[in-house]
């Protein structure tokens, strides 16, 4: 029985190792990720599953959160690829989420690089030709790294500055089976938990597909510059080589400039952080409210600010991920913002009601990045709308 026993632990040994093998060698470990985030989301569920809802400020809920939020975090870096995108979603709703997972930001942390060898041969694939054959001069270490892109600085041949976004290889390969587990763990929690989040499907493998196609990223920023150009506002979108660009490279022009989130950056080069911060969400708002096409993704990484001809001016990057508002959108969130802000909650339960959702409370807060909730007072909204005559009640 031992012999029995011992030959059939090596054979499944050995039958294991080669399945994970040729798992990762040809089909991009698209096995082994989707079992770990499903281990993953199976741990997780349980951890839920024993939160004390009576105490939920308590050290045993506390611990739990964290645990949970680690995992997220490990499972997310140890998949890479679109699993970092996934995971940098949750931290938009992280005003609403226990602090404990505040250490999903560091999703936002430089991601792991590409070896320059898998550049080449992307470039033989797509272009018929090296990067060095392409280019004047091509730097082989990226200069940024993300989620799944990395940067390249190079030159062309009549001497421009250029930065050469190159997907990463496996993201391709990736995607199918990453999306099919996203939506797996996403029919789980609706059903065991009543969480009604399966409605986020079909958008986000919608929204991600267009991510990965850099010929729709090319063209959603010729149209953010064209809408821009007519604006007036100091908006600039840096231009493309079109000889250069395929659905995974895009090369555009290189621009310097400040995050906006670097404060001491932005006094360095004579400016203050509230006219940065102006510009921004004017040119936001630019977009949202009379253009409707929207830049999805506007974290500090994306938008630059510099100085040009004495003025300050915005620099919008990585326009991979759009959003396109129906004017109807435009004028019903319009009425949810200032409705919310005013606390008028009866206008705040039509809009999000007729949006189709129930839960006016979660959904009013992730749109104004605070708790909000229906039972706050609403003293303060006769004397807001006295002094700017807004004529609510």
């Amino acid at each position: 029985m031992w012999r029995i026993f011992k030959r059939a632990t090596i054979g499944l040994t050995v039958v294991g190792t080669a399945a994970i093998a040729v798992d990762t060698v040809a089909y991009d470990q698209r096995a082994v990720r989707v079992g770990r985030s499903l281990l993953a989301a199976t741990a997780t569920a349980w951890d839920f599953y024993n939160i004390d809802p009576k105490n939920m400020n308590s050290e045993h809920n506390s611990r739990i959160h964290r645990r949970v939020a680690e995992r997220i975090v490990n499972t997310c870096r140890t998949n890479g690829g679109l699993y970092i995108k996934l995971g940098q979603g949750f931290t938009t709703a992280s005003h609403i989420l226990p602090p404990e997972y505040d250490i999903l930001r560091t999703l936002h942390d430089k991601a792991p690089v590409v070896d320059f060898y898998k550049v080449e041969k992307l470039f033989r694939e797509d272009f018929g030709r090296s990067p060095q054959e392409m280019f004047k001069e091509f730097n082989p270490v990226p200069v940024a790294s993300a989620s799944i892109a990395q940067v390249h600085e190079a030159y062309l041949e009549d001497g421009r500055k250029v930065a050469v976004k190159v997907q990463k290889p496996h993201i391709r390969g990736q995607i199918e089976a990453d999306l099919l587990c996203n939506r797996l763990i996403l029919y789980f929690f609706d059903w065991f938990f009543d969480i009604p989040v399966i409605w986020s499907a079909d958008h986000t493998e919608a929204q991600l597909r267009k991510e990965t196609d850099f010929i729709n990223e090319k063209a959603n920023g010729e149209k953010a510059a064209r809408d821009f150009k007519q604006s007036g506002l100091p908006v600039y979108i840096p231009s493309n080589v079109d000889s250069h660009c395929s659905s995974r490279v895009l090369t555009s022009e290189w621009i310097d400039g400040v995050k906006i989130d670097d404060a001491e950056g932005i006094r360095q080069i004579g400016l203050t952080p509230k006219t940065v911060m102006d510009l921004v969400i004017e040119a936001n708002s630019y977009q949202l409210f009379v253009t409707g096409f929207v830049h999805a993704d506007p974290h500090a990484g994306n938008v630059f600010v510099r100085v040009k001809n004495g003025k300050p001016e915005i620099v919008m990057l990585d326009h991979g991920l759009y959003a396109d508002c129906s004017p109807k959108f435009r004028r019903e969130f319009t009425e949810l913002f200032r409705a919310a802000i005013l606390s008028d909650h009866e206008t705040v339960e039509r809009v999000v009601h007729e949006w189709g959702f129930t839960e006016s409370n979660l959904l009013t807060s992730l749109i104004l990045m605070r708790n909000y909730s229906n039972e706050e007072k609403a003293g303060h909204l006769r004397y807001i709308s006295r002094k700017f005559n807004l004529n609510s009640t």
